[in-house]
């Protein structure tokens, strides 16, 4: 999945660890990892735009997809990441 923020800031778990983003921000979240995100702002909505290779995983029979049940369907954060670059614009 790549996801592009429209709006907003939150963060993201990923695999246990944190990323934090803002609006304009794009990342990838590998297929194999579990994830899951959050608006850091409570006055204002995060938009998060995501795309995908589902069309071509269904057809290949690939696609799987599983709920994380543990902690109440919410990942341990074991590490936060830092962006790998900054685009000043």
């Amino acid at each position: 999945m790549i996801y592009h923020v429209a709006k907003g800031r939150g963060h993201s778990i990923i695999g246990g660890q944190r990323f934090d983003w803002q609006e304009n921000d794009i990342f990838c979240v590998p297929s194999w990892a579990w994830h899951e995100h959050a608006n850091d702002d409570d006055r204002n909505d995060a938009c998060l735009f995501s795309f995908n290779d589902f069309p071509v995983m269904h057809a290949l029979d690939l696609y799987q997809e599983a709920a994380y049940t543990d902690n109440h369907g919410h990942q341990t954060v074991e590490d936060t990441l830092e962006p790998a670059t900054t685009v000043q614009q």
